[in-house]
């Protein structure tokens, strides 16, 4: 028993610096400050355990992914800064984030059944496999610096919220409520920037 509490706890410390650095890169991706790619790669990193920990292997390869993306968020980032003719954000036309909508759909369609054969597929299946699917086309609309990102993580987030509570992850619980009004947030400042960047032009 001693041993089981000290691996939870162990766990929940884990947890809480994971989040501490997860909305760092939230508030940091939202204000388009670089810095945000290394508290990626922290909290990402640190979730990925968790998550495996916690028997959620969806959210543990997601953020793998994360710890990938966040190597390529700073190297793509980094380059946009040093264009001085670049953009700072850019917008994508409705009928492209329809279709991609779509796509992501039946992706996340074939992902439950993959992941569970011979096994009637309940609502934590479908959300932790549509988390896991719309999250990685979002994350690389972040790198792009897509204006609609915030939209779609709007979205994410608050079926994440469900999700986690639901097993008990309750720092990360809280994480992601503050992720949705960060993601309300970060769509007003990056519709801001679009609006006084010239060259931000909806791409059709």
């Amino acid at each position: 028993m001693d041993n089981i509490m000290s691996e939870i706890s162990a766990l929940s410390v884990l947890e809480m610096i994971a989040s501490v650095a997860a909305f760092a890169y939230v508030w940091l991706a939202a204000r388009q400050n670089i810095w945000c790619w290394p508290c990626a790669l922290l909290s990402s990193s640190l979730f990925t355990w968790i998550f495996w920990e916690t028997a959620l292997p969806h959210q543990s390869w997601l953020n793998f992914y994360y710890v990938i993306m966040a190597v390529y968020g700073w190297l793509s980032w980094n380059k946009v800064a040093q264009e001085s003719t670049s953009t700072t954000v850019k917008r994508i036309a409705l009928k492209w984030h329809g279709l991609a909508i779509v796509v992501l759909i039946v992706l996340t369609q074939g992902l439950v059944i993959i992941t569970t054969p011979g096994q009637e597929a309940n609502v934590n299946h479908y959300l932790d496999a549509s988390i896991a699917v719309f999250s990685v086309y979002t994350t690389y609309l972040v790198t792009q610096k897509v204006v609609e990102n915030w939209v779609y993580w709007l979205v994410i987030n608050s079926a994440a919220v469900y999700l986690y509570a639901g097993f008990g992850l309750y720092f990360t619980t809280l994480l992601y409520i503050g992720y949705c009004i960060m993601s309300v947030y970060g769509l007003k400042t990056w519709l801001k920037s679009a609006k006084s960047a010239p060259n931000a032009a909806l791409q059709q």
